[in-house]
């Protein structure tokens, strides 16, 4: 299924391009104000798991990761004896169901400016690697200038026990025990990073990566690749995203910064953090994207602030499709992770930190994006060559009164035998169908395997999504 975008079509005549923004459902009172929160489903339910403190700052010993049950879509339940302290990784714990392995990630990377918090402790292990050597190394010797949070930071090559030295990976259902030999999968001071904040200057290496942010991963069917993505703190009240890859969730490659389309002015815009997914059925990739202009001084007043809708076809380059909902995205947290489907509706779930509320919202499935015909007019829509992968088409769309067709060309534009408008089994009137599978003289079959180009006629339609 791809999601219907001028990105995909070649030309049009009488259509528009328009995006449908979150449907609001409900506001449900919860009474904490939860960071960083994500959803996971495992073992028969969907969690939402949280950073439960009261502070924002980067400390180990004051944050607590817990979780949320959801019963159904709008029955949310506290499980209040889940409690995850797992030091600095509990600043932006996330979890992962992979093939139905479920792991964790977290932690940071921090500098000598932070031991004195971290310091504070009475567990046994952590008062034993503080009072060990080499838990620090010299940052400059790695070209990150770090003269926000000091010139040195935690040791990236021996374990911490409160993993302030990097990102882990946890081994979820066993014991949270920590995978790569104890050691982070990744640290802040990998290769291609872009992070010039914690430097006090825009050069993208010089600095160091925080991991400040909850990950993302998406696996890549293509390349047989994970892709990990984290909040790059390119410069003063600028923010970005980058990611690395990898084929065993160990081994990472370098850092770069993932591709906009259209491009944006990197030192102009501020990317919060990003939402990655990939939905059953269709083929994009899914990016929802909080961002702003570039923040001055912290102040967030005047500024306008949206989520904004990408898709990609690689993980790696974003195109934009527009915007899904417009909130202060530093007020109103997404619940990182895909939305649930029940009854032909995706749910998305938001965290008020003012109203210390869940809110749930939705939007009906695959309808994220539509072409739309001009009200009473002949429309047309030629998609740029494809080739029928699935032996049938199945379209997603809305009639009003009005009517369908479709027909197939061959490379060179000219129509194919038997799939023409004339053959087409036409679809009138007033429809609603979200998996529709078209035909030609009754017969859904498609056996070609030549590219080929798409070409649909119409009047008083809406088509969100084509399966190929």
């Amino acid at each position: 299924m791809e999601l219907i975008n001028e990105n995909i079509i070649l030309n049009y005549e009488n259509i528009i391009f328009e995006i449908n923004e979150l449907k609001f459902e409900k506001n449900i009172f919860m009474n904490k104000i939860c960071w960083y929160p994500s959803i996971c489903y495992h073992n028969n339910n969907h969690y939402i798991y949280y950073r439960y403190n009261s502070s924002i700052e980067l400390q180990s010993y004051t944050e607590i990761t817990k979780r949320f049950i959801i019963n159904n879509i709008f029955d949310i339940i506290d499980d209040e004896e889940f409690n995850i302290n797992l030091g600095s990784a509990s600043h932006n714990f996330r979890v992962f169901n992979i093939n139905n392995n479920i792991y964790g990630i977290g932690g940071l990377s921090l500098s000598i400016i932070n031991y004195d918090d971290l310091k504070n402790t009475t567990n046994k292990k952590y008062i034993e690697f503080n009072e060990s050597n080499n838990i620090f190394i010299n940052s400059s010797d790695y070209g990150a200038n770090n003269l926000l949070l000091g010139d040195k930071i935690f040791n990236p090559y021996i374990y911490c026990p409160y993993y302030a030295n990097g990102l882990y990976l946890f081994d979820f259902n066993n014991n949270l025990n920590e995978l790569n030999n104890k050691l982070p999968i990744i640290n802040g001071i990998k290769n291609g990073r872009h992070d010039g904040r914690y430097g006090y200057s825009n050069d993208k290496n010089n600095g160091f990566t925080v991991f400040d942010s909850t990950t993302n991963l998406l696996y890549n069917d293509k390349e047989k690749k994970y892709f990990l993505y984290q909040r790059s703190n390119f410069g003063t009240g600028i923010r970005h995203i980058q990611y690395c890859t990898s084929d065993n969730l160990l081994e990472w490659s370098d850092f770069n910064l993932i591709e906009y389309n259209p491009p944006i002015n990197l030192f102009e815009n501020n990317i919060y953090y990003g939402n990655f997914f990939k939905l059953d059925g269709v083929n994009n990739y899914i990016g929802i994207i909080p961002c702003s202009k570039k923040i001055d001084n912290n102040n967030y007043n005047g500024l306008d602030e949206y989520f904004k809708l990408y898709y990609s076809n690689n993980c790696l380059n974003w195109n934009y499709i527009g915007i899904l909902d417009k909130n202060l995205y530093y007020k109103l947290w997404m619940t990182i992770g895909e939305p649930i489907l029940l009854n032909n509706n995706y749910y998305f779930y938001f965290h008020d930190i003012d109203e210390k509320s869940i809110i749930i919202k939705s939007i009906e499935k695959n309808r994220f994006s539509y072409a739309k015909s001009t009200e009473n007019k002949l429309a047309k829509i030629l998609f740029k060559p494809i080739f029928i992968k699935n032996s049938k088409i199945i379209i997603n769309f809305k009639t009003y009164n009005g009517f369908i067709k479709m027909q197939l060309l061959d490379i060179d534009q000219k129509v194919i035998n038997n799939y023409s408008f004339d053959n087409f089994d036409t679809i009138s009137d007033s429809q609603n169908e979200y998996d529709f599978i078209v035909s030609w003289n009754n017969d859904i079959n498609i056996n070609i395997k030549e590219e080929i180009y798409i070409e649909i006629i119409g009047i008083n339609f809406e088509l969100f999504s084509i399966y190929i």
